[in-house]
């Protein structure tokens, strides 16, 4: 009945199955079932609502069952940034650029040295057209972590889109 613990094998299933290390139904059936435990144990876990809405979204693609579990999740836990971040995930699959942009300067506002969200960050202004914004914001990620090599790339896409093919 712990439910801390079942919620980290959830994660831990869920990131073994998006990295390859599981088979898909198989990693996915394990992650909804430890999420789903996790939930029985304590229906206002909001981790393991959030999980549950990344789950819902990316293995079932189920989008109206993910929208209420970040929904719910986001109404337990406000200002916890990786719901946030989950939640801008979200709204960028639902098409609301503009939710997930505002979820994102939130969550960069609250934690700026992660570069991850930068990236992400940079990915939705430039799908919004915001190419010089995108810029700026994969230039802090790289500037943070230089390692992330898809925001090269990404700066580069960017400023074709903007016009400067140089």
């Amino acid at each position: 009945d712990y439910t801390e613990a079942w919620y980290c094998m959830a994660r831990i299933y869920s990131q073994m199955t998006t990295k390859a290390n599981l088979p898909p139904v198989e990693g996915h059936r394990l992650a909804a079932e430890a999420a789903d435990k996790a939930l029985q144990y304590n229906p206002d876990f909001a981790p393991a609502h959030a999980l549950r809405g990344f789950m819902f979204s990316l293995f079932d693609l189920n989008f109206t069952a993910a929208a209420k579990h970040y929904q719910r999740a986001f109404a337990l836990a406000p200002t916890n940034l990786e719901i946030i971040g989950g939640a801008a995930s979200m709204a960028s699959c639902l098409g609301r650029l503009d939710t997930a942009i505002a979820l994102l300067e939130y969550a960069n506002a609250r934690d700026p040295l992660n570069a991850a969200n930068h990236s992400h960050l940079g990915f939705l202004y430039r799908c919004a057209g915001r190419c010089e914004d995108a810029v700026a914001s994969y230039n802090l990620a790289l500037r943070l972590s230089p390692g992330i090599m898809s925001a090269h790339y990404n700066i580069g896409a960017a400023r074709m889109l903007n016009g400067e093919p140089d």
